[in-house]
């Protein structure tokens, strides 16, 4: 599973940005995330497999826990594709 997540570029699509915008609200953060969450996922490729979507939440969790403070849900994505690449966006709170 870990080769397979290594293969595939991680879309982190992340509740928040950890204060990437300080200069909007938290609500505005959100609803930022779920628009741009939502072109995302329109746009790309993104894996449907359900244990390996598991894995990458957890892994982000547990990174999101510690560098966030709001408490926020926080969604991880992971790109079919061969080229690396990973981004956040802010305030995504889709599914």
């Amino acid at each position: 599973m870990k080769r397979l997540a290594a293969r595939m570029a991680l879309a982190l699509t992340l509740t928040t940005s950890a204060t990437a915008c300080a200069t909007i609200s938290t609500q505005q953060e959100v609803q930022m995330g779920q628009q741009y969450a939502q072109q995302i996922n329109a746009q790309l490729p993104i894996v449907e497999d359900a244990e390996v979507n598991r894995y990458i939440n957890v892994l982000g969790d547990s990174i999101a826990k510690l560098s966030d403070p709001r408490n926020l849900d926080w969604h991880f994505f992971i790109v079919n594709t061969d080229e690396v690449n990973a981004f956040a966006v802010p305030g995504d709170s889709s599914t």
